[in-house]
């Protein structure tokens, strides 16, 4: 860390490297300025909405246990509703930190062994680039045939509902989240990566992730691949 002057402290620009002022708002450099976008903005109010609506569901289906609620029911409602609300609170938490940083890299941001020369989007890319590797080991049509598993799962619920079959339901509520929403997350980052499209993989991971209509959504990324890429499956 580098002083100019007697008083103006300076730190390396997140995106061109240069040294700049901490407190600049914009890298006089590059132009890089920490922001959150419109569509940033509209993600993280919708994170929020759905977000809190399933924490109160996670805590009303422990509460009512003591009114005779299933222990069991009430302990996967709770665990399927609480792991929704935590993506979406990750996703605002991850936005709030982009929304608050500065252009040049603080030094509480620093290490004490190496103070110059910390490349933190470096090593933010190096941790994207093994989450990527994993995602391209897949096979591609292994993420389709994991949301349509997805949307025959959440198709299923109504109708076992309707058969009241309590444990079937439950079993399709649990796998039917989890299953489409990690292979919306998938299909998504992997054209991301594979193609010139760039889709909103939270967006559709998130949307996919509600219980009992989620399998809606799964539907609705399948009709954009298709108008976007020309096929759904693959």
């Amino acid at each position: 860390m580098s002083i100019q002057g007697d008083t103006e402290q300076t730190g390396l620009c997140r995106k061109c490297r240069s040294q700049i002022p901490l407190e600049a708002e914009r890298c006089p450099e590059c132009g890089f300025e920490p922001k959150v976008g419109l569509l940033g903005k509209i993600g993280i109010w919708v994170s929020l909405m759905i977000g809190s609506t399933f924490l109160v569901i996670a805590i009303s289906s422990l509460i009512v246990v003591v009114d005779g609620f299933p222990v069991t029911d009430a302990l996967i409602v709770s665990g399927v509703t609480g792991f929704i609300s935590l993506i979406c609170f990750g996703y605002i938490y991850s936005k709030w930190e982009t929304y608050n940083q500065k252009p040049a890299i603080q030094p509480t941001e620093l290490t004490p062994d190496n103070q110059e020369d910390v490349d933190w989007e470096k090593k933010g890319e190096e941790i994207g680039e093994r989450a990527v590797g994993a995602i391209q080991s897949v096979p591609n049509v292994a993420w389709s045939i994991g949301i349509l598993v997805g949307i025959l799962l959440g198709v299923a619920q109504w109708v076992l509902v309707g058969l009241e079959f309590e444990s079937g339901f439950t079993i399709a509520l649990v796998g039917g989240v989890v299953i489409l929403s990690y292979s919306i997350m998938g299909d998504t980052r992997r054209l991301n990566r594979n193609t010139d499209l760039e889709f909103r993989w939270w967006f559709y991971t998130i949307l996919g992730a509600i219980p009992a209509i989620g399998f809606i959504f799964g539907l609705v990324w399948l009709s954009r691949k298709k108008q976007k890429t020309g096929t759904a499956i693959g």
